[in-house]
C-alpha cells in the first residue's frame, strides 16, 4: 500500500549538488552518500538530499532558503528570494515581448565540462535575456563539482540571468548500470522540476536526455524538444564500443527510434544529419539544422598589426575521434610554411607529446576554457582532423566556430560534418583528401595562401557572423520554442 502523501511531495530523488556539499568535514570535502537509496546507489555514490526522519527531499519543494537557495530558484520565484527581469541591452538579442516561455532544459554533459561552458550555458543566457524562464538539470561530474572557483563563477552567471540550476551527480562506472540510475534519477527531476515551474517544453540535449524526458511521465500538453548532437549508436559501433546487431545495440537503437517517435521537434548540427534520420524515419518531426556557434563577444580577431607568436594552433581535447598522430604529422609539415610555433591547448597534455608534439617545435600546454579566445588570437591558423566515418557527418566541431569567430582559417579533413562545403568554398580554410606527406603539404600551401590574403580574417569573422554566431544560435533556439507552443500559450511576437 502506498504512502499517503507520496504524491503531493513529489518523487524520491537524490540531492542536488551544492557547495555546501563540498565544503570540508567527516567525508573530506567529497560527495557524501546516501543511506536510503539502497545497494546500488550506494556502490555508486549517489548523493542524495534527506531530512531528518524523514527520507529523501522532494526537488519540488526547491531549495530551503537562505544558503542553500544560491544555485537558485530564481524562475519559480521560490528559495532565497525571487529574481527580477534584466533591463534589455541593445545589440545582445532581440527584446522580448509577451508571455514567457517556460522550459526545463536537460543536459547530461556538466554545465562544468568544457562543452557545457561553451555549448550549453551560453545558449541558455541568451535565451533568459529573450524572456524564457529556464530550469537547467544537469549532470556534473564530481571532480569538476569539488573546485571552488569555476563553480562559485558559473553559480553566479546562471543567477545573474534567472536560470535555476539543478546539478545532479554523474555517475560513470559501471557504465550501462550507472547510466541507467542517472537516467532513472534524471526522469524523477524532469517530472518534478516541470510541474514545479509550470513549464511548457522539455529541451533534451542528446539521447539519455531524452530518454530521462521519456520516463518522466509528463503532463499533458508539455512539449519535447530532442536535440540531436549526433548519432549515438553509429558511433559507438565505429568506436568498437560495442558490436553492431549485438543486444546493446538494438536497444540503443530501438531507444533512438523511441526518442524520434516521441519528440515534437528535432534540431540536429548538419544537413547530412538530417538526411540520416530522415532515412531512418521518414515521418520525422519537424527538423531544424542549428550548428554549434561560439560566442562572437569573446572570441574575437587580434587587432590590425599586431603579429601573431604562434603559427598553427589545436584547441579541445584528443579523444577517440581525434586522428592526434595525423595532426602531429600535419603540423610538422605546415610549420615549414606557417610561421611561428605550433600551439595545442588541450587537458590531454601527455598524450599530444607522446603522439609527436615535440616541445622544440610545438608548445602544449592546458588552459581554463575562459582563457582559450585570448590564447587562439596568438595564431594564425586552426587545424584539426577527425575520423571522417559515417555517424562524423552529423558532426559539427565547435572548435571551427571558434575559430573562424577569431579571424582564423581552419585545415581539416573531409567527411566531417558540413565542413566539405562550407571550408574552401567560402575560402576560409583547406581540406586534407588523405593522411599522406603530399596531401599534407599541398593543404598546407593552401593555408599558407590565405594567410597571405590580407581579406581572409574578415572573410572567416563574416561567415562566423553569418553561420556560427551564438545569437543567430539562440535566435534559432527561440523561434523553435514559440512554434512549439499550443497557439494560446504562443509569447507575441516582437515589435
Amino acid at each position: 500500500m502506498a504512502r499517503p502523501g507520496l504524491a503531493g511531495r513529489g518523487p524520491r530523488a537524490p540531492r542536488l549538488l551544492h557547495r555546501a556539499h563540498a565544503r570540508a568535514g567527516p567525508h573530506g570535502g567529497r560527495l557524501r552518500p546516501c543511506a536510503h537509496a539502497g545497494a546500488l546507489a550506494r556502490h555508486l555514490d549517489l548523493a542524495a538530499r534527506t531530512r531528518p526522519g524523514r527520507g529523501l527531499r522532494s526537488p519540488r519543494r526547491g531549495p530551503r532558503p537562505g544558503r542553500s537557495a544560491v544555485i537558485g530558484d530564481a524562475a519559480g520565484g521560490k528559495g532565497g528570494g525571487e529574481c527580477r527581469p534584466r533591463r534589455h541591452r541593445p545589440g545582445r538579442h532581440p527584446a522580448h515581448l509577451g508571455a514567457p516561455v517556460r522550459v526545463v532544459y536537460v543536459s547530461y554533459d556538466g554545465a562544468l565540462d568544457p562543452l557545457g561552458a561553451s555549448q550549453v550555458v551560453p545558449y541558455l543566457v541568451g535565451l533568459a535575456g529573450l524572456g524564457v524562464t529556464i530550469t537547467l538539470i544537469s549532470f556534473e561530474k564530481p571532480e569538476r563539482w569539488v573546485v571552488a572557483e569555476p563553480r562559485a563563477r558559473l553559480e553566479a552567471s546562471l543567477a545573474s540571468a534567472c536560470i535555476t540550476w539543478r546539478p545532479l551527480t554523474y555517475h560513470k562506472r559501471p557504465r550501462l548500470p550507472a547510466t541507467l540510475l542517472d537516467v532513472l534519477v534524471g526522469s524523477r527531476w524532469v517530472g518534478a522540476e516541470v510541474r514545479r515551474s509550470g513549464a511548457d517544453l522539455v529541451h533534451c540535449r542528446g539521447d539519455v536526455a531524452m530518454a530521462m524526458a521519456r520516463g518522466a511521465g509528463l503532463p499533458a500538453g508539455v512539449r519535447i524538444l530532442y536535440d540531436v548532437r549526433g548519432l549515438f549508436s553509429d558511433e559507438r559501433v565505429e568506436t568498437g564500443s560495442w558490436r553492431r546487431g549485438g543486444f546493446v545495440d538494438r536497444m540503443v537503437r530501438r531507444a533512438e527510434a523511441h526518442n524520434l517517435r516521441r519528440a515534437d521537434a528535432v534540431v540536429v548540427l548538419t544537413e547530412p544529419a538530417r538526411e540520416a534520420l530522415r532515412a531512418r524515419r521518414p515521418d520525422l518531426p519537424p527538423c531544424r539544422v542549428i550548428p554549434t556557434c561560439a560566442d562572437l563577444a569573446a572570441f574575437t580577431p587580434r587587432p590590425p598589426g599586431e603579429e601573431p607568436e604562434f603559427g598553427l594552433a589545436y584547441c579541445g581535447s584528443l579523444g577517440t575521434w581525434y586522428m592526434v598522430r595525423e595532426m602531429a604529422a600535419f603540423a610538422r609539415v605546415a610549420s615549414a610554411v606557417v610561421p611561428g610555433r605550433v600551439l595545442v591547448l588541450t587537458p590531454h597534455v601527455e598524450q599530444a607529446r607522446l603522439a609527436g608534439l615535440d616541445p622544440s617545435w610545438a608548445e602544449v600546454r592546458e588552459v581554463p576554457a575562459h582563457e582559450v579566445p585570448k590564447w587562439l588570437r596568438r595564431a594564425r591558423a586552426l587545424f584539426f582532423f577527425i575520423r571522417p566515418t559515417p555517424a562524423k557527418r552529423a558532426s559539427c566541431p565547435t572548435k571551427l566556430a571558434e575559430a573562424l569567430a577569431t579571424g582564423l582559417p581552419v585545415a581539416a579533413n573531409r567527411g566531417v560534418g558540413d565542413l566539405d562545403s562550407v571550408l574552401e568554398r567560402e575560402g576560409v580554410g583547406a581540406l586534407v583528401n588523405g593522411f599522406t606527406g603530399e596531401e599534407y603539404r599541398r593543404a598546407a600551401q593552401r593555408l599558407a595562401d590565405l594567410l597571405r590574403d590580407p581579406a581572409t580574417i574578415a572573410r572567416c569573422r563574416r561567415l562566423a557572423e553569418s553561420r556560427y554566431s551564438l545569437q543567430s544560435g539562440v535566435a534559432a533556439y527561440h523561434e523553435l520554442y514559440r512554434a512549439l507552443l499550443p497557439e494560446a500559450a504562443r509569447p507575441a511576437a516582437s515589435a
